[in-house]
C-alpha cells in the first residue's frame, strides 16, 4: 500500500474532527518515506495553528502505552 502526504493529512484532519481534538501532530515512517502532518489549533483561545514547532505536553497520556 502506498501512502502519500495527502493521505496522512486527511487522516489527521479526520481524526481530530472525530475525536473533537483541538489539534494534533502526526509522524508516519515507512521504509521509503517519513511523513509529518499537523492539523487544528495549538491554542484554542488565540486560534494559533499547530505547526512543526508546536510542543505538546504528554502528561499522563503515556499510561495507556505501557
Amino acid at each position: 500500500m502506498l501512502v502519500s502526504s495527502r493521505d496522512i493529512d486527511d487522516l489527521l484532519s479526520q481524526t481530530i474532527e472525530t475525536w473533537q481534538m483541538p489539534g494534533a501532530q502526526l509522524c508516519v515512517m515507512t521504509r521509503a518515506n517519513t511523513f509529518f502532518a499537523q492539523a487544528g489549533f495549538a491554542n484554542q483561545e488565540t486560534r494559533a495553528p499547530v505547526s512543526e514547532e508546536t510542543r505538546f505536553q504528554l502528561g499522563s497520556t503515556t499510561k495507556p502505552m505501557m
